[in-house]
């Protein structure tokens, strides 16, 4: 990683409106000192290998690369850190019990179905930043 400020978040999603609300949520939390947005995996994975984030929010549902050859490229890149396939919230409309299955083999932990309210979201982004900065302390 060429940068190792944790107080980054990435917003993953083809859909604009969705960015915008995962940002908007995010900014109100007060935590991050950058939001980055990213409407494609390509676009994303250049982004995640330049820096690093505390949080990534993750669309499965995206054309070109998805959200599962996201994970798992992130995987390899991040072989040494087991934990950082954890700092990944899975926010998708395709949240089947298939798909949950897969991202857990894959090791992600936190996903919230899409339409998700504001409560739900702050507690599953303050739960893995909460871990992530006792981690780094």
């Amino acid at each position: 990683m060429a940068d190792k400020d944790n107080d980054r978040a990435i917003i993953i999603d083809d859909e604009e409106s969705v960015c915008e609300t995962l940002e908007l949520f995010l900014s109100n939390m007060g935590f991050f000192e950058e939001i980055v947005i990213c409407q494609d995996g390509n676009e994303a994975l250049k982004k995640l290998s330049n820096h690093d984030y505390s949080i990534v929010l993750l669309d499965l549902n995206m054309p070109g690369i998805d959200g599962f050859e996201v994970i798992n490229k992130l995987k390899e890149e991040h072989k040494t850190d087991e934990t950082f396939v954890q700092r990944i919230i899975i926010v998708s409309g395709g949240l089947g019990i298939d798909n949950i299955e897969k991202a857990k083999s894959l090791g992600v932990k936190h996903f919230l179905a899409k339409p998700f309210d504001q409560k739900e979201f702050r507690g599953k982004v303050q739960k893995i930043y909460t871990i992530l900065k006792a981690r780094m302390s």
